[in-house]
């Protein structure tokens, strides 16, 4: 698929949802994307590539401070002769896809805090096209997830090409698309009065080959497609956590998981305000920087058992009050 045929797709795509009643970029995120390893031939437009390629797109609403519904895609490749014998790739939104971004699950809500509730406006120039608001409790919106995925040979015909094929595709090949509705409850705190929520969905697969002699080859194939609850515990499963986080930029340091009294004092207070997290956390990263480590690997300082004595002196320099940590 070229890039002239992907923005087509999606322009078609945009069109038929918008008259269908749906406001992408408003009150529901478009999420998609597009991997190929191998060769791909098709004549919807023209396309031949013989690659490794891949293609991402989201269309999110943007609220108050930059915040947007989070969407996370990872995808990898090992293999070195374009026909898709190693290859991983993770598709998630929503509370799954916070849960696969945090390697210590230090927060499981990805429900954003804003202070009134939001509307979105359609403008032409000054011309005000049309208004769009969230949905709210007692209402319904559809919610569309699916993938679609070709490893070894495909060949089709529509018949329009007499006796030659439309398309060959050779290798791994796969399409994912999410279109969620984004929700809003005015059910929230005095600090966050109103909240906005996405569902949870969660899509991966992995395929690995080990060729032990010339005359043996062995192929793993495991595949998964979750939403809701079911996407959110599946986003806890340590080896489908271990797919996207290989994949994701982390530092190498490493710890033995461990939760002490002082773990949950931290959490407390970092979380106690949402108008204050962003400050708190930076108060974390900076503190955690000088004591010699990466700004990267912080939540090992709440989470690991080998820095517990580090908890401890945090606690003392932020001056927390262990009998109130939720703090001022």
């Amino acid at each position: 698929m070229n890039n002239a045929k992907f923005l087509k797709i999606i322009s078609s795509f945009l069109v038929s949802v918008s008259l269908g009643g749906c406001a992408i970029g408003f009150d529901h995120t478009l999420f998609m994307t597009k991997s190929n390893v191998g060769v791909d031939i098709d004549t919807k437009a023209p396309t031949a590539e013989i690659s490794i390629a891949r293609r991402e797109l989201v269309i999110a609403p943007a609220f108050e401070k930059g915040q947007t519904p989070p969407v996370l895609a990872g995808f990898r490749t090992g293999n070195r002769l374009l026909f898709g014998f190693d290859v991983s790739s993770v598709f998630a939104g929503g509370n799954a896809a916070l849960m696969l971004s945090d390697p210590y699950n230090i927060k499981d809500n990805s429900e954003l805090c804003l202070q009134v509730k939001p509307e979105g406006k359609l403008h032409l120039g000054p011309i005000e096209l049309a208004r769009f608001s969230l949905p709210t409790t007692g209402e319904i919106r559809p919610f569309v997830f699916g993938t679609d995925t070709t490893f070894g040979l495909k060949v089709a015909w529509s018949g329009m090409t007499a006796q030659f094929p439309d398309s060959l595709k050779i290798g791994f090949n796969r399409k994912e698309l999410a279109l969620a509705p984004v929700f809003g409850s005015d059910k929230g705190t005095q600090n966050c009065p109103y909240l906005v929520g996405m569902p949870p969905f969660l899509a991966s697969i992995e395929m690995t080959s080990e060729t032990a002699t010339p005359q043996t080859f062995d192929l793993a194939y495991r595949q998964s497609f979750s939403t809701g609850s079911a996407a959110v515990e599946l986003a806890r499963d340590p080896d489908i956590k271990k797919l996207i986080l290989s994949r994701l930029d982390r530092v190498p340091e490493k710890g033995t998981s461990d939760h002490d009294e002082n773990s949950k004092c931290i959490e407390e207070w970092l979380y106690a305000d949402a108008t204050k997290e962003t400050e708190r956390r930076e108060k974390i990263n900076t503190w955690w920087k000088g004591q010699d480590h990466t700004d990267k690997s912080w939540p090992l300082l709440i989470r690991t058992k080998e820095h517990a004595a580090k908890r401890e002196q945090f606690i003392k320099d932020m001056k927390i009050d262990t009998n109130n940590c939720k703090g001022v």
